[in-house]
């Protein structure tokens, strides 16, 4: 049997043959939902090159286990866990940092419950940001990044409204 993940879907689909195909199927059966229908011409299974992949640019078959993946294959998520602890710092300590800010926000105001829900939440996850940045790596720049982001989200509406 075959496992096939879901960021491997379409390009089997796109190859078309006989194992891709079935793998899909497998990978379809307990889904809840009906699927589109695909390709059922046999075909080779051999993926366009891509480069730097010099398995893929002899252009030979290949086996589903190779098909590409824009980016790192799916972590496990005690994997991900201990990213974001050696990142961020203890997910405890950086959730207290955080819960302050919003309490700050939410009951030392009288504006809170007058902003809209995008600017509620906006200020939510800029907190949780700023909170990461107090327990954990505050030279990540992609952390910054995010806050900017954020806000800038809040401005692009509020200047959308007011043109």
């Amino acid at each position: 049997m075959t496992i096939l993940y879901e960021y491997q879907v379409d390009a089997a689909l796109e190859c078309g043959c006989d194992n891709c195909l079935d793998a899909v199927d497998e990978y379809y059966q307990d889904l809840p939902y009906p699927t589109e229908p695909y390709p059922t011409e046999p075909q080779q299974c051999a993926p366009t090159p891509i480069e730097g992949n010099s398995q893929f640019a002899t252009g030979k078959p290949t086996t589903l286990k190779d098909i590409p993946y824009a980016g790192a294959a799916p972590a496990s998520v005690d994997a991900t866990l201990a990213e974001r602890d050696a990142r961020y710092g203890a997910f405890a300590t950086q959730a207290t940092i955080a819960q302050g800010i919003k309490e700050a926000f939410q009951y030392d105001t009288s504006k809170w419950e007058t902003l809209d829900n995008d600017m509620r939440e906006s200020l939510d996850m800029i907190a949780s940001k700023i909170a990461r940045i107090l327990n954990g790596d505050p030279t990540y720049a992609d952390s910054w990044h995010d806050i900017v982001g954020y806000a800038k989200l809040i401005e692009d509406r509020l200047n959308k409204e007011n043109v």
